[in-house]
């Protein structure tokens, strides 16, 4: 009997790959970052992230960021997902999201006890954005036509608010934005 050789790339438009890339996609859902019920069933109990600032975080501290982020009401999308299988029970998924706060993302997906959940996740801004890309990341600069005007931080802001202060030792001198809860307050 023959092993299967692993590490082995999944093929576009597999299932494995498809089923992966889905349950990504609701992770950037609104509806399901806000909901603490399906945060649960996709983040696995030994979730761990590391930030674009460089902070990491377990699953607990995840769930309730997540809980109380305000999205503005708009889904990210998965771009270029690359899937690589790693045993019969683990995924490796590379991807991209653009727009606000364009980055590149890996996470790892652990099968266990039926089901599908995530066991790692890292994001990391993207370097490589266009200056269009980089103008719609910067949450405080909008594009009317010709002109780029600075327009005043929204609510929806606090979460790249937060991580730009968290980058940081010397942002303590712009304000106060040492937690999530602080960075959604108005000056």
């Amino acid at each position: 009997m023959s092993l299967p050789k692993y590490p082995a790339e999944l093929v576009a438009g597999s299932t494995l790959l498809e089923t992966i890339v889905e349950f990504e996609q609701q992770l950037l859902s609104p509806t399901i970052r806000n909901n603490p019920d399906q945060l649960s069933l996709l983040l696995h109990k030994n979730f761990g992230e590391i930030g674009a600032s460089g902070r990491t975080y377990n699953r607990e501290q995840i769930l309730r960021l997540l809980v109380a982020e305000d999205s503005g009401g708009s889904a990210g999308q998965v771009h270029d997902p690359v899937g690589t299988q790693l045993s019969t029970n683990l995924v490796l998924l590379r991807w991209s999201t653009f727009g606000h706060r364009a980055s590149h993302r890996t996470s790892l997906w652990f099968h266990d006890q039926g089901r599908w959940q995530m066991l790692f996740h890292q994001g990391t801004l993207s370097a490589t954005a266009t200056d269009k890309e980089r103008d719609t990341t910067n949450a405080q600069v909008e594009n009317t036509g010709d002109e780029i005007s600075v327009r005043k931080l929204r609510v929806s802001d606090a979460d790249a608010v937060f991580e730009a202060f968290t980058s940081d030792a010397e942002m303590h001198r712009q304000g106060e934005a040492s937690t999530p809860a602080n960075a959604r307050k108005r000056p």
